[in-house]
């Protein structure tokens, strides 16, 4: 069992991811996973700058953003979900990069 270093807060997705979800169990079933591996502190596919600033961000409190790669693909252009957690740890927001 993973245990989180950090709350989520409330958890929202844009409306591009959503409407992905609601039609595809596979992309669904990937989002969950990210879900959990960045409450877990796997930060994805960041550079090592990227997951030092998360590191940091655990310790003072500041924004953090995980990336994944979509390891299977659709009919239009996204390769990644980001996950973002906001400083304040009030909210996640799960979103495409084209969503920020």
């Amino acid at each position: 069992m993973n245990e989180s270093k950090f709350t989520l807060g409330q958890t929202v997705m844009t409306r591009s991811v959503s409407d992905l979800v609601s039609v595809s169990d596979k992309f669904s079933s990937f989002v969950m996973k990210c879900m959990f591996r960045h409450k877990a502190c796997n930060w994805g596919d960041l550079d090592p700058e990227d997951i030092e600033c998360n590191n940091l961000a655990l310790e003072y409190g500041s924004r953090i953003l995980s990336s994944y790669t979509i390891p299977f693909s659709f009919e239009f252009d996204h390769n990644k979900v980001w996950i973002i957690t906001e400083a304040d740890r009030s909210s996640t927001t799960i979103l495409f990069p084209s969503d920020y």
